[in-house]
């Protein structure tokens, strides 16, 4: 839901954040968010299934 093209065409402006392009730092944080949920719903989900 967060890479659809209405939320990117949000971030795609020519507009830098500490020196990086909004998109890219856009992207980079949606992908480390998902990497973070994914490890804690794994971890949860080991603790869970161990009895």
């Amino acid at each position: 839901m967060l890479l659809v093209w209405p939320l990117l065409t949000v971030a795609n402006r020519p507009v830098l954040v500490a020196g990086i392009p909004a998109l890219v730092l856009y992207l980079f944080s949606v992908w480390a968010v998902l990497v973070i949920v994914l490890a804690w719903a794994g971890r949860r989900a080991r603790r869970e299934d161990v009895p």
